[in-house]
């Protein structure tokens, strides 16, 4: 802290400064320079100009100190065979809480917690994209998400007793368009079968229905995908909010999720 003497001429000697923390006088100094170490909180600090005869009036003013989080280092990962290996680093000294483990997030979703400085991800599927992050997670709250993205190029997940499975909307939250697509186990589902992706409102209105048809590529299991512009079928723009879809096979509801539309 640094203080500015008067510059309005009076008729006494200054001798120094008196400093309070939160209306208690906290030191006098004879310096207009004062260091003090607070820990995360709101405060209100005075100052007053001390003369021989007398005290000034109390200057005040409020500030907030923020508790850090530092996250962790270096992420790094690897595609291994059947899953994704990650890697870190601590976070960098400074923190103002102190550490209790690391949290792994893939999609948005809570993977793992761990006090280990990695993390193996199975269960992903070959050709989509994943968004993951790694925070560390404090006593007092938790640090700052830097999510990445990475194309999994690894072995399938075995899906063999599953007819859809790994349904997501990439991005989500949106702003203008967002990818729906589901994995499904092709040799379950005849090609006459009808399915379908809907898009509701929060009310459960109806908006858009995509029809998704199913032929025989010779694959065991396909991605199946839709493009929602965030429009309704009549073509209107929908407003931000909150929006889900499901998905249907045969007219029996397989899925479900929420998309958050931001714009």
């Amino acid at each position: 802290m640094t203080i500015i003497p008067p510059s309005t001429p009076t008729y006494e000697e200054l001798i120094g400064y008196n400093i309070y923390l939160d209306g208690t006088l906290l030191a006098f100094i004879n310096q207009p320079v004062y260091i003090l170490s607070l820990q995360p909180g709101i405060y209100t600090m005075g100052i007053s100009a001390v003369y021989e005869d007398g005290e000034s009036a109390i200057t005040t003013t409020t500030f907030v100190i923020l508790d850090i989080f530092n996250p962790p280092q270096n992420v790094q990962y690897e595609i291994i065979d059947d899953h994704v290996h990650l890697t870190w680093d601590d976070p960098a000294p400074g923190s103002t809480s102190p550490f209790e483990n690391f949290r792994i997030y893939v999609d948005g979703n809570i993977y793992e917690e761990t006090l280990e400085n990695q993390c193996d991800i199975f269960g992903l599927i070959n050709g989509l994209i994943y968004e993951i992050a790694v925070t560390a997670i404090y006593e007092a709250g938790e640090s700052e998400i830097y999510p990445f993205e990475i194309i999994y190029t690894g072995n399938d997940v075995d899906l063999e007793n599953i007819s859809i499975a790994n349904s997501k909307a990439y991005p989500n939250p949106f702003s203008y368009s967002t990818t729906i697509s589901y994995y499904s186990k092709a040799l379950s589902i005849a090609a006459d079968v009808q399915s379908e992706i809907e898009i509701f409102n929060i009310k459960g209105r109806s908006l858009r229905q995509f029809k998704i048809h199913h032929e025989d590529i010779g694959k065991k299991y396909r991605i199946n995908s839709v493009i929602w512009d965030g429009k309704e079928s009549n073509g209107s723009l929908v407003s931000s909010g909150i929006y889900f879809y499901q998905i249907k096979i045969d007219n029996k509801i397989m899925f479900m999720n929420k998309l958050l539309l931001i714009r």
